[in-house]
């Protein structure tokens, strides 16, 4: 799932979930923004392992908390969350499926017991991540630009120190140009 996960950071695909889920439910409430990650990593973790699922969806997740000007920490958080709640089918888990047969448990009752337990988890979650893991910095920014034109802006979440390099040459792709953005931590 890694190269999947590269792949579609690599052809944008990436970009197009964000600029999606953005045009939906807008850029004004991140707590919806992180029940709808919550709820799209749990939806996409009934069909594959939840590993994989983080894997796929925290590129997303970042890019989220990027466009919002926001701590990446929350979104990370939801999306790890939420892919460790496979409680609504056995394929969600492996553990899940070790206990169907020797526990004589029927695919409904899964779903019986794990659509409320998920919900309840996201309710929690969505409420109490945003509380521990803040959603914006301590507005601690600063700024530079180097020879090469490449303007460097640092931004402070928490304990650690975050780069953005935005590079003023543009970028000749096969799709345009773009101006190259990137956050690292520092």
């Amino acid at each position: 799932m890694i190269p999947f996960a590269l792949a579609l950071q690599k052809t944008g695909g990436t970009e197009l979930a964000v600029e999606g889920l953005l045009r939906v439910f807008g850029q004004r409430e991140p707590l919806l923004l992180l029940a709808v990650l919550f709820g799209l990593t749990a939806l996409i973790g009934l069909f594959i392992s939840n590993t994989a699922t983080a894997v796929l969806m925290i590129p997303i997740a970042l890019s989220v908390a990027h466009h919002l000007n926001a701590s990446p920490y929350p979104f990370a958080m939801i999306v790890a969350l939420a892919a460790s709640t496979a409680f609504m089918t056995p394929i969600s888990s492996p553990v899940n499926m070790l206990v169907l047969g020797p526990g004589q448990y029927r695919f409904t009752d899964f779903v019986k017991v794990g659509v409320p337990f998920t919900l309840l988890v996201m309710l929690i979650s969505v409420l109490l991540v945003p509380w521990l893991l803040p959603l914006h910095g301590n507005g601690q920014r600063s700024g530079a630009t180097d020879q090469n034109s490449t303007k460097v802006q640092y931004q402070t979440w928490g304990p650690h120190r975050y780069v953005l390099a935005t590079s003023t040459r543009p970028l000749r792709l096969r799709q345009g140009i773009k101006r190259r953005r990137q956050w690292a931590l520092v």
